[in-house]
């Protein structure tokens, strides 16, 4: 027995629906084997049918009593982990290492409950988040199903208007799992089904639709399955089922649009607006008392990141990973670099020599066009940027510009601040919000002038144009470059006959998902039929409309950036009246106090204005930094889309703030 099965006793794979219990079953040898808290959980099956379903929607390979014996067990170790924590939290104060400021009987019954809160949050936490990730795994997964559905229709209707049978289709289609995503995965389910369970098309997609987390993939397979059960005709509902889809992708797309405008206009209101206005009353307050400071501080330095990383979290989680799933389909894939092997059984040291000199010959490339390189990915330009940036911070450390010291920062917070965030911020993010915006209006001018492209080659099939005479006819109509790639595709059809190796070429070098999905779909349809112009016509329609959806959503989101970007603006106005108007006032009543005037005077608690500047200027730039982050995510769907953001409110930040010093 293997150590995973004696810890959990011997793994279920098939439907835990039914009692698992029979006459025969010796329950003590059971229990013995499983333990009493699995022997319990497969004794009550329908109590936890629910969370079986989760699993299996998931396809997570496993079953409720295994997984829940598991968390249970992690539950009971995180409660003894919250207990010991409370009870040496509670010892830590009782001998004045940790401040508490409650005494008397209420001061006794909170250090009573701490270890008892903590054991309880530690081990509800953990229990609950065991129970409930299945079915978060789930709703991520039919998310992703939902937004490739309507690209593997279109894939099933090429093929099956090419005259190939249903299987057959299903079964591409489900070998193109790195292209169509999860959505192959779950048509692999009833290939395998059929494979070597030696069931039928009908009852294979009867078995997936009941098991799988999309509701929009389970509608389409019941309707799919009265057409093979009627006799009707497959592929005219494959076609209109595709027409179907692009309706629903605009309906969601304006559910999707309100849920960015409900939760933008959220987060203005409270989670940007709350933490702003909570800063100006903990500043004022401080004034009278110091004890405000450090709610200033704790606001600063942690309320306000983690209210940021909450909401990005769950904007990434509840609004928009149906969207990133789509926009991110079939992006990345290389067709035509198939990674080389060998032979089963074949261990040949020169297959290895091989990859190496070809790594070794692609990263000779990428260094001989270094800015080519850093425009298909971006990211790269960071492996120069960021190693410069800590160049230029020690030479300023050894040349005594600025010191990266608590103490340099309580001296002198804006240098030291300039010079060990905001400049590493500058230097490092400015290239990549360069890169990462050409290549983002390269991918956007290639998906706007695809369907173009699509129309024309479908006129050129429809007129008995040759195929590569039809892509020197589309690269002369079209522009940019998409019109150089096209010409590129029809040199190499000029040169050599391999239509599909020369557009598997030409994706890879594009590297945008709907041209790899459309050269996927093309190169099986041309395996199986002469007559294009259907197929390109139903592509190039999905791909307008998508275009159509895209543009709503930036035109939607556009005034959001406008308002965000106007409230960090706003805060650096607080920011300037208190530093010229107000802190000057107070300063001079404070002298006036000193002197010996018997007015009543605020007094600043013991901090310095250093200190409320420092604060201040540290709150402008998280907020900078965070809400820039947020607009990538409601523009672009992109953690890294935001830095084009967080750059020119950094920026202001920063100058607003050397401005005030010099004043």
């Amino acid at each position: 027995m293997s150590e995973s099965e004696s810890r959990d006793g011997p793994e279920d794979t098939g439907s835990t629906h039914r009692a698992p219990w029979t006459a025969d079953y010796d329950t003590a040898r059971v229990r013995s084997a499983y333990g009493p808290i699995r022997t319990w959980l497969r004794e009550n099956p329908e109590r936890f049918a629910a969370h079986q379903e989760w699993l299996d929607a998931a396809r997570l390979g496993t079953t409720y009593d295994a997984t829940l014996t598991r968390a249970i067990r992690w539950a009971l170790l995180a409660t003894v982990g919250g207990l010991l924590v409370g009870l040496l939290l509670v010892a830590g104060i009782h001998v004045g290492v940790v401040g508490f400021p409650l005494g008397g009987l209420l001061g006794a019954v909170v250090l009573a409950a701490i270890p008892v809160v903590l054991a309880g949050l530690g081990g509800g936490g953990t229990l609950a988040g065991a129970y409930y990730r299945p079915r978060l795994v789930a709703y991520r997964r039919g998310q992703a199903i939902d937004a490739a559905l309507p690209h593997a229709i279109i894939f099933l209707y090429a093929l099956t208007h090419g005259g190939e049978s249903l299987f057959s289709a299903i079964d591409e289609l489900s070998a193109a799992e790195d292209v169509y995503g999860p959505v192959a995965a779950e048509f692999g389910v009833a290939v395998d089904e059929m494979t070597h369970l030696d069931s039928d098309l009908y009852a294979a997609l009867e078995r997936v639709r009941d098991r799988t987390a999309s509701d929009d993939l389970a509608e389409f397979l019941d309707e799919l399955g009265s057409v093979l059960e009627t006799g009707g005709d497959v592929d005219s509902f494959l076609a209109s089922a595709a027409e179907s889809q692009l309706e629903e992708a605009e309906s969601k797309q304006e559910e999707l649009l309100a849920d960015l405008g409900l939760f933008a206009e959220i987060y203005v209101s409270t989670v940007f607006a709350g933490p702003v206005f909570l800063l100006v009353v903990f500043l004022v307050a401080s004034f009278a008392n110091p004890s405000f400071l450090r709610a200033l501080r704790w606001l600063v330095y942690l309320g306000v990141p983690l209210i940021v990383a909450v909401s990005i979290v769950g904007f990434d989680w509840f609004v928009t990973a149906n969207l990133r799933a789509g926009e991110r389909l079939g992006k990345g894939i290389e067709l035509a670099r198939a990674r080389p092997t060998a032979p089963d059984g074949v261990d040949d040291g020169r297959l290895e020599d091989y990859r190496q000199v070809r790594r070794q010959r692609r990263l000779r490339e990428r260094l001989a066009t270094p800015v080519q390189s850093c425009r298909e990915r971006p990211a790269r330009v960071l492996a120069v940027t960021v190693p410069f940036t800590l160049l230029v911070l020690v030479g300023l450390a050894l040349a005594g510009v600025a010191t990266p010291t608590r103490a340099a920062m309580l001296a002198e917070p804006v240098r030291t601040t300039l010079a060990f965030v905001v400049l590493p911020i500058l230097v490092s993010g400015v290239p990549f919000a360069a890169f990462q915006w050409v290549a983002r209006r390269h991918d956007r001018t290639i998906q706007r002038r695809l369907p173009g492209a699509l129309d024309v080659l479908a006129d050129a099939d429809e007129s008995g144009v040759p195929l590569g005479k039809a892509f020197d006819l589309v690269s002369r109509r079209a522009e940019g470059p998409l019109a150089v790639e096209l010409q590129r595709v029809h040199n190499d059809l000029t040169w050599r006959d391999d239509v599909a190796g020369a557009l598997r070429a030409f994706a890879d070098r594009l590297d945008v998902g709907d041209v790899t999905r459309v050269v996927r779909l093309l190169n099986e349809a041309l395996r199986t039929t002469d007559d294009l112009a259907p197929v390109l016509r139903v592509v190039g329609n999905d791909l307008d409309g998508r275009n159509d959806l895209r543009r709503e959503r930036r035109r939607e989101t556009s005034q959001y950036v406008v308002l965000v970007s106007i409230g960090v603006l706003v805060f650096l106005g607080i920011v300037v009246v208190f530093e010229v108007v107000l802190l000057p006032a107070l300063v001079s009543a404070s002298a006036q106090a000193a002197s010996g005037s018997t007015e009543r005077v605020v007094s600043f608690g013991g901090a310095s204005s250093a200190t409320y500047r420092r604060l201040l200027f540290h709150a402008a730039l998280a907020q900078a930094v965070g809400n820039g982050l947020l607009l990538g995510k409601l523009t672009d769907d992109r953690l890294a889309s935001g830095v084009k953001y967080i750059v020119p409110l950094v920026a202001c930040v920063a100058a607003v703030f050397v401005g005030l010093a010099v004043i």
